[in-house]
């Protein structure tokens, strides 16, 4: 039985033990995109709106001794207004509030809008216009179900550093100078390996020099990361439209510009612009969390997410997370929540979506995301916790910690499209947090970050998790990372049964990243890449032990006065030469590596017993 099994035997042993099990009488609510706000919510008679159905159970649930269960017809379901839940629409007494597909069917939570009357602006490039509605801003546009692509440059322009910004020659540059297109005009620049960020233009001067809005300005300057180094492209603006499928939205006009790839039809596509930047937000706090609630069956498209703030752009450091003040700042999610007890979220679907799919951050423990799908999205999948203090600096019986969490049983595919330098799953400072048979891949960075602080002493860091998923086809894009990454002091840290291959870039496909200690490393099973190392490990007090891999190298970083241990190996240097008795030839995998094959990844028919 592997590790994940007989962790779901004792959860399910405790779910019987500790009274969840018990028996509750459901009453039922329905709603239906046809149905009405004044019906009574019956199957027959559904309410038209999941507000409708949340105020009806705000009604009978705070003194109900039964689960509530809110049956959602298929169909779309557009929002106008983030659907907010806090401690009061929470389960009581043991039992739970479900929001539920009916058998069979599809409902979509969608955050957009429909932009419709399109004219043709300028004939000799193909552009159309339409107008949206006053103060509308959005960062991804869809025609016909199809992600249009932001306006951009092929490269920097020449672009280059000084010390008040960047000075350039280039004529198209220096003619946005007094262009509407300055206001939205972005440098996007990749200084470090791992790092892709968005820099947002202040003014161009006819001299040619470039300055960047403050507080970017100063977060960029203050120190290695983030910065301003290397820029690529510039991106949004007017003058950028030059290819079909190209788009962009002036915001002081309210006018939205799109030229049409040789399928659209503008007098009959269908192009929705996502407005809302979160579908369901989950509001608990230290004295009310949102509890025993769960979703299921439910779909979650059009979302977007406009950067950290006005003059901010998007600084980041590594992984979708922030350095330097202001570091309060989060990639918004489809499905947002904090201060969360007990909260499930179960075979949902997340596609198109302007962020992250689902936030799991402060003080919120037993949360299980199993069975969901994530794909088609401009940041990662699932993010747990944070990467900045003050998460990791709190004691280890501080009510916010973020804790037993489960991610499980997932597929994540094609997300971090807008934002590649974040991850298919993300978890900060946790504790107890698994992270187990899931399946990613497609994506430009990291496939599983776990862990932050570089060594920073953290008082909680244990039992985390990351056991029999499959992770391929990863660091397509970007580098200095690896399938699983991990970072930061850990205590009784697990990495097992994961099989990985076809890294597309540098460095270990189990990386662990300075100030990893503690941790765990066997039966995984790596299958080279591009990388040199299938094992790179900082820190102290790592041991791997039985894993198979068809490479040659493991990287030694350590440090500390604890050693870390690879079994069966000759130590040459800084580099290790794997024993024969774990590299194996791709066509002659002995069979306890392809057992581990066979069981990584989702189990779809494996029963994941309820959060607590």
């Amino acid at each position: 039985m592997t590790s994940f099994a007989k962790g779901c035997f004792l959860s399910l042993a405790l779910f019987f033990l500790t009274g969840w099990g018990n028996v509750c009488h459901a009453l039922s609510f329905y709603v239906s995109p046809e149905g009405n706000d004044s019906s009574p919510g019956s199957a027959d008679r559904p309410f038209q709106t999941i507000v409708r159905a949340r105020d009806a159970v705000r009604a009978v649930n705070m003194t109900a001794t039964n689960d509530i269960t809110v049956y959602l017809y298929g169909g779309l379901y557009r929002l106008t207004n983030t659907l907010v839940f806090t401690s009061v629409d929470s389960g009581q007494n043991r039992c739970h509030v479900n929001y539920k597909a009916l058998s069979g069917k599809n409902p979509v939570l969608d955050g957009g809008i429909v932009v419709t009357n399109w004219t043709l602006h300028d004939v000799t490039k193909n552009i159309w216009q339409a107008s949206v509605p006053v103060g509308t801003t959005f960062r991804q546009l869809y025609v016909n179900g199809v992600k249009a692509n932001f306006t951009r440059s092929a490269d920097a322009l020449g672009l280059v550093e000084t010390s008040t910004g960047y000075g350039t020659s280039n004529s198209f540059l220096l003619s946005l100078s007094n262009s509407p297109s300055l206001a939205s005009l972005e440098v996007v620049t990749c200084p470090q390996l791992w790092q892709r960020e968005i820099l947002p233009v202040a003014t161009i001067t006819p001299g040619g020099d470039v300055t960047l809005q403050q507080p970017c300005w100063n977060m960029v300057t203050n120190d290695s990361y983030p910065s301003y180094h290397s820029p690529i492209y510039v991106q949004n603006a007017y003058e950028l439209l030059a290819n079909p499928g190209d788009w962009y939205l002036q915001a002081a006009s309210n006018t939205v510009y799109y030229i049409p790839r040789a399928s659209d039809n503008m007098t009959n596509a269908v192009v929705e612009a996502p407005v809302l930047q979160q579908l369901i937000s989950l509001q608990g706090s230290v004295f009310g969390p949102v509890s025993n609630l769960r979703f299921e069956g439910l779909s979650f498209q059009m979302t977007t997410w406009n950067l950290v703030g006005p003059g901010y752009g998007f600084p980041e450091s590594q992984a979708n997370q922030p350095e330097y003040s202001p570091s309060n700042w989060v990639v918004n999610a489809a499905v947002d929540g904090s201060w969360l007890r007990n909260v499930d979220v179960s075979h949902c679907q997340f596609s198109n979506l302007g962020g992250n799919g689902v936030n799991i951050l402060y003080g919120s423990k037993y949360v299980t995301i199993d069975q969901c799908r994530f794909f088609n999205l401009s940041a990662g999948a699932v993010q747990v916790g944070l990467g900045w203090s003050p998460d990791g600096s709190v004691s280890a019986t501080d009510p916010s910690i973020i804790e037993n969490i489960l991610i499980a049983n997932n597929t994540i595919h094609d997300v971090c499209i807008d934002y590649p330098s974040g991850c298919g799953i993300f978890a900060g400072y946790t504790r107890n947090c698994t992270i187990a048979h899931n399946h990613l891949y497609d994506l430009p960075y990291a496939g599983i970050s776990l862990g932050w602080g570089w060594g920073k002493k953290v008082a909680f860091t244990t039992g985390n998790k990351v056991l029999n998923n499959k992770i391929h086809d990863h660091l397509q894009m970007l580098a200095d990372s690896g399938a699983i990454y991990c970072n930061g002091v850990q205590e009784n840290g697990l990495i097992e049964g994961n099989f990985i291959y076809n890294q597309g870039n540098l460095y270990g496909e189990i990386y662990l990243d300075d100030g990893s200690t503690h941790w765990r490393v066997r039966h995984n099973v790596c299958k080279s890449g591009k990388e040199e190392e299938w094992y790179l490990f900082k820190g102290h007090d790592n041991h791997a032990e039985e894993n198979y891999t068809d490479g040659f190298f493991v990287r030694d970083m350590s440090d500390g006065s604890e050693p870390c241990s690879v079994n069966d190996t000759k130590w040459i240097s800084k580099w290790i030469s794997v024993g024969n008795s774990w590299v194996q030839s791709t066509n002659n995998w002995p069979k306890a590596a392809l057992d581990i094959i066979d069981a990584a990844g989702p189990v779809p028919d494996q029963s994941i017993p309820p959060s607590k």
